[in-house]
């Protein structure tokens, strides 16, 4: 970015942002690096241990909490099929997945406790620790932390066409991108990470603690009728 004007250039004025044409322009850039939000990527960061289950959220396991999720759902995907139990659950704004966590609780036997029980309960994971659990390979000495400026565990490839925002039938085997409804997959048959984690990328989109921000959702009028974000934890 220039600091000043070079030599003999004419002023230059800010432009109409409610001019057609470069709403227009705007319009394509959004959808030309519609895939490449993520970025920039964060300074490195110290985490304190935590545990993760190796499996994203099945809908066995949701529905026990939320019953009537499974009927919204099916509802939403005719003429489709609602996808099987051992499935990730799907369509669940932040604020589900967080009173999933607050219901999730059990106990097991543990000497150590009190009482010679320990409770057990659920958070969502934040930024960093998802980060740092999904940045392992396999590797037969062991599992190997992905090389600095590689994009995922498994190489750089995700979609087959990053740069595209036409609909793919299918990215990779890996990262299991589809662009139809309730097309997932049962994550315990997908090939896990260095650290085990079974799609802890692709299949479907994940939460996190942190918020997730994204320029296209502040323009998303439909993000203002229903009164729902991304952002929205942090503004009340």
């Amino acid at each position: 970015r220039l600091a000043e004007l070079p030599p003999g250039a004419a002023s230059l004025s800010a432009p109409d942002r409610s001019a057609p044409g470069y709403q227009q322009a705007l319009q394509i850039l959004e959808e030309k690096w519609s895939r490449r939000d993520e970025t920039p990527a964060e300074s490195p960061q110290q985490i304190a241990p935590f545990a993760m289950h190796r499996l994203p959220v099945l809908h066995r396991w949701y529905h026990l909490f939320a019953p009537g999720h499974r009927r919204t759902v099916a509802a939403y995907l005719q003429p489709a099929a609602h996808p099987p139990d051992d499935h990730p659950a799907i369509y669940i704004s932040w604020f589900d997945a967080w009173a999933f966590c607050q219901w999730a609780n059990w106990t097991a036997d543990d000497p150590a406790a009190p009482g010679g029980r320990r409770k057990y309960g659920l958070r969502l994971p934040h930024e960093p620790e998802w980060e740092y659990a999904s940045r392992w390979k396999p590797d037969a000495a062991g599992p190997q932390r992905v090389p600095f400026g590689q994009r995922y565990w498994w190489g750089d490839t995700f979609y087959q066409h990053d740069d595209s925002a036409e609909p793919e039938p299918l990215s990779n085997a890996l990262a299991h991108a589809i662009g139809t409804p309730g097309a997932t997959r049962a994550p315990a048959g997908a090939a896990p990470n260095g650290l085990g984690f079974h799609d802890i990328l692709g299949n479907i989109w994940e939460w996190t603690a942190n918020v997730y921000q994204t320029r296209r959702e502040g323009a998303d009028r439909e993000v203002e009728v229903m009164k729902y974000s991304r952002v929205y934890p942090t503004e009340r």
